[in-house]
């Protein structure tokens, strides 16, 4: 038992370490080269500039400049659902995300956005300018989570003794100072001097396209030009465009630190480039960064690929909103084909004196079905392999790769050769649905960034490392993976004489070690949240698969030492350089230099507008709820059919019980964690009623079987998650 359990273990160390191998030598670039401005900088605001296939017709001249410069897509959201240019320049301003104004919220499928607020007009005082209100808009930036300095862009260049020209009153508030002047200012962008300042700041109203031209053309050959969309104002939500040309300017796709995506910058990036202009003033204490750029040869290349990129984006974005309802549907039409094929298929061999086994098509068409269903959330990630943004009609190519990947999934969890063991097929799914979070993760993401069930960056402030749906499915699918791992370890162990409680025990941490570094490693899965809920998880699986009794003392070691690991890597994050600080880092810089807790405050706020975002939402805590009832409701007669199923696989009901634990404090530990639950049951529901429905004779007499068959042990397969949560001693107990 002993060789074969080690050369199981080589040869998944051997398949997942070649395949990361294999995407690394994909996915490599050339490194990336820092932006560093010479002369003056001259920055443009263009409405909503995105690029598509009219670019080079409505925008000849910036799409000429896309050809010999860095090109990126602009990451525009602010703290409202819509961007709107009155909160995208305060962010310029305070050189970090932030939204006072109140703008409309985020645009539905098919619909025209709502009104942006209009842009406030400074008063103007000979050549400069002021914002009488600003005192009142900087008071309303400090009661905002997590608190900004407005006007810090505009202070910055008055303490270098440097001067900023806005033109435009868009432009002048990201030209303000802390007290709301502008010290250069022309309202109409047409009398703007490129010569006069340091930095100009031009902000075009609709339409554009007549202007820009002419005010390329004014701009000194030495300077440095920066031509961007940073809000969608008119346009519904979208990844918007951004240029950047000069002397020593590469040619590549933009980049940064702080979205870890080649092609995507944010607004506040962009800003953060503005600021170099004055060398007197260190790095901001803000999430921004500075831009970089992936230099490249290939002239069309970074604007061919940014152009896919925002609109992978946008299609996955719509196709979501109805995607999960279609699934069902055609599960659902299927399922009906399917019983009606063998109801023919019946008929015909009662006709012709042919003998059938009455139920196994009909299961086995319900058990491909069901792990179908449960495949689709990784196969929203796999379909970013698959070019379906080239074909005619994107939305229905990605909807018909998700289901395509899915149903292969599938096919491999129930055609393959372990399908002769019970849970066979089920770990397989679990095993590819974790794999997928994981080997993406470590790699940056990709699949991630643009999947249905990924970051949603246009719409939410992530933009690398594990979100809380990848977690949601990483986490879910390893404890009920090493759960059932574990109890074949045991069950198999006990058979051959070995010592079956300590392989059990590190069966669960070799597959749970490597899933909570992925999760919380900062360069990875940057996960502050996960980790709290994934080691009491692990700990609670290794304790049971090891034979240990769950005390409130072990509790209590378990809680504290997930804290303690937490807060060590978060503090590590924290000494690292503030250009290389994740979420992490900043969350503890905050606490120790400015005595911000805002990590808190945006769980709890995160936490609620996702539960009030909709009627069916607080159905998530419900299903938590359920799920808890189901695992600690006594031996009832109406829960039979469901407490039978982790009866059915030695240790399942444990791992049930350690991802219902997970899935609970994950919901209180992440910023919109109420979105865990319901990603996770959607993930191991349509597994278990597979499990359920799958021929065979009784549950705890097929319970043990392995691939090989023939090894039983029908206590450890009655026996409850309750025996091991919280212990209590009971007669007769047979613990093997």
């Amino acid at each position: 038992m002993l060789r074969r359990w080690i050369a199981w273990c080589a040869v998944a160390a051997i398949v997942v370490l070649g395949t990361s191998f294999g995407i690394s030598l994909n996915t490599r670039h050339h490194p990336s080269v820092a932006i560093k401005p010479s002369g003056q900088v001259v920055f443009i605001s263009v409405p909503a500039l995105k690029w598509d296939s009219t670019t080079h017709k409505e925008h000849p001249q910036v799409y000429a400049m896309t050809r010999r410069g860095a090109v990126g897509g602009v990451l525009v959201r602010n703290y409202r659902g819509h961007s709107c240019s009155k909160n995208s320049w305060l962010t310029v301003s305070a050189v970090a995300r932030t939204g006072v104004f109140p703008g409309p919220d985020a645009t539905e499928p098919g619909e025209e956005p709502g009104p942006c607020p209009p842009i406030p007009r400074p008063l103007q005082e000979g050549p400069s300018a002021y914002f009488p209100t600003w005192a009142d808009i900087r008071r309303a930036t400090h009661n905002v989570n997590p608190k900004v300095d407005l006007g810090l862009l505009g202070s910055s260049f008055d303490l270098s003794d440097k001067c900023i020209m806005a033109a435009g009153p868009a432009a002048a508030i990201g030209a303000a100072n802390r007290t709301g002047t502008v010290r250069h200012y022309v309202a109409d962008p047409r009398q703007v001097d490129f010569n006069a300042c340091a930095l100009t700041l031009v902000s075009l109203g609709t339409p554009s396209a007549e202007l820009l031209p002419s005010l390329l053309k004014r701009i000194p050959d030495n300077a440095t030009v920066i031509v961007a969309g940073i809000a969608d104002d008119r346009s519904p939500e979208h990844l918007r465009g951004a240029v950047i040309t000069g002397p020593g300017i590469p040619h590549g796709r933009l980049t940064s630190l702080n979205t870890r995506q080649p092609g995507v910058v944010t607004t506040a990036d962009l800003a953060r480039l503005l600021l170099l202009q004055a060398p007197n003033v260190g790095p901001p204490k803000t999430e921004a960064r500075q831009p970089l750029v992936l230099p490249t040869t290939d002239v069309d290349g970074p604007f061919d690929s940014v152009k896919d990129l925002g609109k992978q984006l946008s299609v996955e974005y719509s196709v979501a909103q109805t995607f999960f309802l279609r699934s069902l549907t055609i599960a659902g039409l299927v399922l009906a084909v399917g019983v009606f094929a063998v109801v023919v298929y019946r008929r015909w061999a009662h006709r012709n004196s042919v003998r059938v086994q009455r139920s196994r098509p009909l299961r086995g068409l319900g058990a491909w079905i069901a792990g179908a269903m449960s495949s689709i959330p990784a196969s929203t990630f796999l379909v970013g392999l698959v070019p379906w943004w080239d074909a005619p009609h994107p939305g229905l190519a990605l909807t018909a790769g998700v289901l395509a990947i899915a149903v292969t999934i599938s096919a491999i969890g129930y055609f393959g050769p372990w399908r002769r063991w019970r849970p066979g097929p089920m770990c397989v799914i679990l095993g590819i649905t974790a794999l997928t979070v994981a080997l993406d993760v470590v790699h940056g993401s990709r699949l991630q960034f643009t999947s249905m069930l990924g970051l949603q960056p246009v719409y939410g402030g992530r933009f690398y490392g594990v979100g809380n749906v990848g977690f949601a499915m990483m986490a879910t699918a390893a404890l009920v993976f090493a759960a059932i791992l574990a109890g074949h370890a045991r069950v198999a162990g006990h058979a051959s004489g070995a010592g079956h409680r300590w392989l059990a025990a590190l069966t669960v941490l070799i597959v749970g070690v490597p899933v909570i570094i992925v999760d919380g490693y900062p360069e990875w899965g940057a996960d502050g949240g996960g980790p709290a809920a994934l080691l009491p998880a692990f700990a609670y699986l290794t304790m049971n698969a090891g034979g240990l009794k769950v005390t409130w003392q072990r509790v209590a070691v378990i809680g504290s030492s997930t804290a303690g690991i937490v807060a060590l890597v978060a503090f590590a994050d924290y000494l690292r350089p503030p250009s290389y600080r994740t979420h992490l880092g900043e969350f503890v810089a905050g606490l120790l230099e400015d005595g911000r807790w805002g990590g808190v405050g945006q769980i709890v706020e995160g936490n609620w507008k996702l539960l009030t975002s909709a009627w069916y939402v607080p159905l998530s805590p419900l299903l938590l709820v359920l799920a808890i009832a189901l695992l600690v409701a006594p031996p009832l007669r109406w829960l039979r059919p469901v407490q039978r199923l982790w009866e059915s696989v030695p240790f399942l009901g444990h791992g049930l019980a350690a991802a219902t634990i997970c899935w609970t404090l994950g919901f209180f530990a992440n910023d919109s964690g109420a979105g865990i639950p319901p990603i996770g049951l959607f993930v191991l529901a349509p597994l278990l009623f597979a499990l359920g429905i799958r021929s065979g004779g009784s549950p705890a007499d097929r319970a043990a079987e392995g691939p090989g068959g023939g090894v039983r042990d029908v206590a450890l397969a009655r026996r409850s998650p309750l025996d091991g949560l919280l212990h209590r001693k009971r007669r007769g107990r047979v613990d093997p």
